[in-house]
């Protein structure tokens, strides 16, 4: 009779002894956003660039120094991608440059260990045609880890007036981009989970860039519903917009980190990370 009483209590106090409560899991990326169009004063050179990745990375111990590097921005009803055009094929709504901006850039990156996802802005341009050029141009570099779309700029040239993606041109784009190398991956941008890809996951990494928030609170309201909606699917989330200046001016420094701790405490995914946007560089 003891032994099963004493079977009992300790079970009961197995049972009603509360679990301990776990730290929550840091950002596996931490670093910043490029465009043509961001740092005020000239664009920065590779070891700036990579410096502003480590700061962030600094802040989030274990993760690793990423950039969402927009490899040209949209122009006109297409993209002018910031790199030679490679031969005499019609690349319709795509419009090149006379010379590479970008190589120096990549090869320090695959020097310091950062990792990069090249970012498009389509417009009505094709992604197949993009996700090409940009990859036979810049994937033997190590640093490169895949494509991302600006799901804003897709089939659109302004604001909210793109279209979202469906499942099976999610698909083929991942399909595509792994037919350059199976190690790299499909990330795709927006504000609006109504935007992606209704039910295809695949490996894809999905990124939010929402901004005009009021309050912190507001803006982890929002983006812990990016997380859900896309669970377990890796997330990204990109902030330290200038409209947003009024509520994560105020908070304790670093701001990066202090943004990012709050998501930590929302972010049910294993696989996530951070991104600080380049209008505001100088306040990382």
């Amino acid at each position: 009779m003891r032994v099963i009483l004493s079977v009992v209590l300790l079970l009961t106090s197995l049972i009603c002894t509360p679990a301990q409560a776990q730290e929550p899991a840091g950002p596996t990326w931490a670093g910043v956003r490029s465009s043509p169009y961001g740092p005020g004063g000239g664009f920065p050179q590779p070891g700036t660039w990579s410096g502003y990745m480590n700061k962030m990375k600094g802040y989030f111990p274990g993760a690793t120094g990423i950039g969402l590097w927009n490899v040209g921005a949209l122009n006109g009803r297409g993209m002018k991608v910031e790199f030679p055009k490679p031969d005499n094929q019609s690349y319709p709504n795509i419009t090149f440059q006379s010379s590479d901006k970008h190589e120096k850039y990549l090869k320090h990156f695959d020097d310091t260990g950062m990792k990069v996802w090249l970012s498009l802005e389509p417009g009505f341009a094709s992604v197949d045609q993009l996700v090409d050029l940009a990859l036979n141009r810049y994937k033997r570099h190590p640093s490169v880890q895949g494509i991302q779309v600006d799901v804003e700029w897709y089939q659109g040239v302004c604001e909210d007036c793109g279209q979202p993606v469906p499942d099976d041109v999610a698909q083929r784009w991942e399909q595509k981009i792994k037919g350059h190398d199976q190690r790299l991956s499909l990330m795709l941008k927006h504000y609006d989970p109504k935007w992606m890809p209704p039910t295809y996951r695949g490996d894809i990494r999905f990124t939010n860039d929402s901004q005009f928030f009021e309050t912190l609170e507001g803006f982890v309201a929002e983006f812990k519903i990016w997380a859900d909606t896309f669970y377990p699917s890796p997330v990204l989330y990109q902030y330290g917009y200038q409209s947003d200046k009024k509520w994560w001016g105020k908070l304790a420094k670093p701001y990066a980190k202090t943004i990012g701790d709050a998501m930590a405490q929302v972010t049910r995914q294993t696989t996530w990370g951070t991104v600080w946007v380049d209008f505001s560089l100088k306040d990382l």
